[in-house]
């Protein structure tokens, strides 16, 4: 028992490690990009501005009868949107990881790993950013023009849930499983066939239910996307050193201590 306890210890300490390795890239990526590709990163920006400008007339094309109850489809987004929740990437997690162990495969194991480093990673990016910009959904407008309220701190508990549009959760965590079995089965061309056009259903059904803009499920997917490729990339080698990073985070470990610790270089 002692010596499962000790290997059980390893394995979670081996996994804060990671996820604080997860953090840190993830962290300083827009800085870097903004840094080595100006032109691409401002491109970049202007075109999320662009779907936020265009949000309401993308949504009338996209999702018609969209705040008029017509719309049949309806049914089979709230159907979707319900897999799509947070609660249904546990059984997801937990699945390949009990069939990596009885079958004493790694590639399931790290699988599993791997989902669990990108869902959470960039759910706590896509919560951070909701509470920050307290964006108005589509079906809790009351005007012509949907509210950006900013932090959440300023917001009061009974409007939080209407305010947090912008980006999708759903979006983030489905592009994000989806991207980390693409990139683990390739050569099942069916599993990115399906995993991507799941995402892509997905993200549309929040629009569909009023939940979402264009640029929500967008920035979302996005977000998702680029997590799980950074998870990817960190399992794939070594992480790659960054050279002298503002933001530090470390974990450490002797005698009976184990903690993390943040650092921010001005």
């Amino acid at each position: 028992m002692e010596r499962l306890a000790l290997g059980v210890d390893r394995h979670a300490w081996r996994l804060v490690s990671r996820l604080r390795n997860d953090y840190q890239v993830q962290l300083q990526f827009p800085f870097r990009y903004a840094k080595q590709k100006p032109t691409r990163f401002l491109l970049s920006g202007a075109g999320v501005l662009a779907l936020i400008f265009t949000d309401h007339r993308t949504h009338e094309i996209l999702v018609p009868g969209s705040g008029t109850g017509d719309n049949q489809l309806i049914d089979p987004a709230e159907t979707l949107s319900k897999w799509g929740n947070a609660s249904s990437a546990l059984p997801l997690v937990l699945g390949f990881g009990a069939v990596g162990i009885l079958a004493n495969s790694s590639r399931e194991r790290e699988t599993s790993v791997m989902l669990f480093e990108a869902l959470l990673t960039s759910a706590t990016w896509t919560e951070l950013i909701k509470k920050m910009s307290g964006r108005e959904r589509p079906r809790e407008m009351e005007e012509d023009v949907s509210d950006w309220e900013g932090p959440g701190i300023f917001i009061d508990d009974d409007d939080d849930k209407g305010l947090q549009a912008f980006p999708s959760g759903h979006s983030t965590g489905i592009w994000a499983a989806a991207t980390i079995l693409a990139n683990q089965y390739p050569k099942y061309n069916i599993v990115p066939i399906v995993g991507y056009g799941t995402a892509m259903a997905m993200s549309y059904s929040r629009m569909v239910l009023g939940a979402h803009w264009l640029s929500d499920v967008v920035v979302g997917g996005l977000i998702g996307y680029g997590s799980a490729k950074q998870v990817l990339s960190a399992h794939d080698s070594k992480p790659t050193p960054i050279d002298n990073p503002r933001f530090r985070i470390g974990a450490d470990a002797w005698g009976n201590y184990k903690g993390l610790s943040v650092r921010y270089d001005f």
